[in-house]
Formats: C-alpha cells, sequence, structure tokens
C-alpha cells in the first residue's frame, strides 16, 4: 500500500469521526437536562390553566367564564363563588 493510500484511508477515518461526534449529541440529547418533578409539572399545568381578571364583581365573572365554558361544548360541575374556581369536564360525543 503506498504512502498516499494509506494517507487517505486515515483522513476518510477521521472525517467519519467528526462526523459522528457532532452528529451524536443531537441523537442522543443534552445527559445534563434534568427531568421535570412532578410538583413542578403540576404547577406548571396549574399555572397555564388559572387566569386573573381585573374586575370587582365576582358574580358576574363567574358566570361568564361557566356561559363561556357551556358554549364551548363543556359541562359544568362545580362553581364556587367564594373560592371563584369552576371546574368543568368535556363529554365525548
Amino acid at each position: 500500500m503506498t504512502y498516499f493510500a494509506k494517507t487517505r484511508k486515515s483522513a476518510i477515518g477521521f472525517a467519519l469521526l467528526a462526523c459522528v461526534a457532532c452528529v451524536a449529541p443531537a441523537v442522543t440529547g443534552c445527559a445534563s437536562k434534568t427531568a421535570a418533578t412532578d410538583g413542578e409539572v403540576a404547577l406548571r399545568l396549574r399555572a397555564m390553566q388559572t387566569r386573573a381578571f381585573d374586575t370587582t364583581d365576582v358574580n358576574k365573572a363567574i358566570r361568564t367564564a361557566m356561559a363561556t365554558l357551556q358554549d364551548l361544548g363543556f359541562v359544568v360541575d362545580n362553581a364556587d363563588a367564594e373560592l371563584g374556581s369552576v371546574t368543568a369536564s368535556k363529554l365525548d360525543r
């Protein structure tokens, strides 16, 4: 085998190794990231589900929320004006 053939094989091997080194992190992901705990996931979910309205008429806000949910096809399960919460579920049709 000539010197040129040996050098070419090493260059191809090096190029292949460089490609694998560049692609491997993208395929396997970053190992340093930690998974979110159940509490953090629940907190993020609750933050997305919570809305604040700038009004002093709590009853009107509750009624409006209930009417909107019903318009969207939900059935209101529980509404509490003191707590300011409305829970609803959507029936499969």
